[in-house]
């Protein structure tokens, strides 16, 4: 009895040591995996990817000042180089009209000799050439502008806010997808999951008001017979001219205004309730004629705006003198809905759902901004 007691005692003392140097393993080897390993600095460490992002962005900013300063130059030198031109026409302006004031006085005295010889002589070296004949075929504008240059400068910034935009979006996410534990699935699934998410275009009303902007009308673009009302988000067309002080940018023909802010950002989505007889709900460059009656003023007849006529009898879509009839739902509020880097320009007619009266892709050359036509007396457009 005390022999199977003894050895029933050394049995369980072997299972008990072979118990305890599992358990002291398994406690080695998962203090060894819940130490993060970020004592030794190397390409995985925090601080490596700290130090990347000094030297980066660090060199983006130098860059960028390189390029302002060269733009900076650029502008200063074209300047100095328009002014000398100037200066030297107009000196050589100058110097032809002294000689041709010398030439007058001097033929005003030939016309009284009564000396035939001199007469001859002299007017033959009156009469020839004055060294200024390549002047008659100068034409010199009225007046010289940066406004291209400044367009040009306003589309960079839009175009790199909306990189920033993106890239960092994207860096966030690389950050995140750092841990201890790693994840059931692969982290390409779920990276091409968020990108799949962050260029799906909008669907539902709801989707589209995430880039919901509320821009107000501009009352120095406006026609004098439009009207603007409640915070300058109503135009109305009345029959008594409005007396607006003049300004270069307003529509001196037709019923016409623009809106004072332009789209920021990539994606931009606004609504506009219309009554009345026939509307233009558009998107324009600022840069867009405002004075006479030829279609390079007309909102859709040109290619620097894109337009959905509305009227009581059909919706057409008007860009670059083509004018396309539109047979879908219509209803007396539209959407507009615009991607100003992927070049996407869309106009819904909203009520319960989205209805896509018409879409185009195209590419934006400058900065957009929403604009509206407004025709007949009593006839109104509302942002809302």
């Amino acid at each position: 009895m005390s022999h199977r007691a003894s050895t029933l005692d050394l049995d369980i003392t072997s299972k008990y040591s072979t118990l305890g140097g599992n358990a002291q393993r398994r406690s080695t080897s998962l203090s060894s995996q819940a130490q993060p390993k970020t004592s030794k600095p190397g390409d995985h460490s925090a601080q490596a990817v700290l130090d990347e992002n000094e030297r980066i962005f660090t060199e983006l900013l130098r860059s960028i000042e390189r390029r302002y300063i060269e733009v900076r130059e650029l502008v200063r030198a074209q300047e100095k180089t328009t002014v000398i031109q100037a200066e030297g026409l107009l000196a050589r302006l100058e110097e032809e009209i002294t000689l041709l004031r010398k030439k007058h006085t001097d033929l005003e005295k030939l016309s009284h000799t009564d000396d035939h010889i001199h007469f001859l002589q002299s007017w033959q070296s009156l009469s020839g050439p004055s060294g200024y004949e390549d002047l008659n075929n100068v034409t010199v504008a009225p007046y010289y502008s940066f406004d291209g240059a400044k367009r040009a400068i306003a589309a960079l910034k839009v175009q790199v806010e909306e990189i920033n935009k993106t890239e960092i979006s994207k860096i966030a996410s690389a950050v995140k997808e750092v841990h201890i534990i790693q994840p059931l699935e692969p982290m390409a699934r779920e990276e091409l999951e968020t990108k799949r998410r962050e260029y799906t275009e909008p669907k539902t009303r709801e989707d589209f008001k995430k880039y919901l902007v509320q821009p107000t009308l501009d009352v120095n673009s406006a026609h004098p017979n439009l009207y603007l009302s409640e915070g300058n988000t109503v135009a109305k067309m009345m029959s008594e001219p409005k007396n607006y002080p003049d300004h270069p940018d307003r529509f001196d023909h037709w019923q016409q205004l623009l809106c004072k802010e332009g789209l920021s950002g990539s994606r931009c989505y606004w609504e506009v309730d219309w009554r009345g007889t026939e509307i233009d709900i558009a998107v324009t460059y600022q840069s867009i004629n405002r004075k006479g009656n030829n279609n390079e003023c007309s909102l859709g007849w040109n290619d620097k705006s894109w337009s959905l006529y509305c009227s009581e009898d059909k919706y057409s879509f008007v860009h670059k003198n083509q004018s396309t009839d539109i047979a879908k739902p219509r209803s007396s509020r539209v959407g507009v809905y615009v991607d100003q880097i992927k070049g996407t320009l869309a106009f819904y007619s909203v009520s319960d759902s989205m209805n896509l009266l018409h879409k185009v892709q195209t590419a934006f050359m400058e900065p957009l901004y929403p604009a509206f036509s407004v025709w007949g007396f009593g006839s109104r457009v509302k942002l809302v």
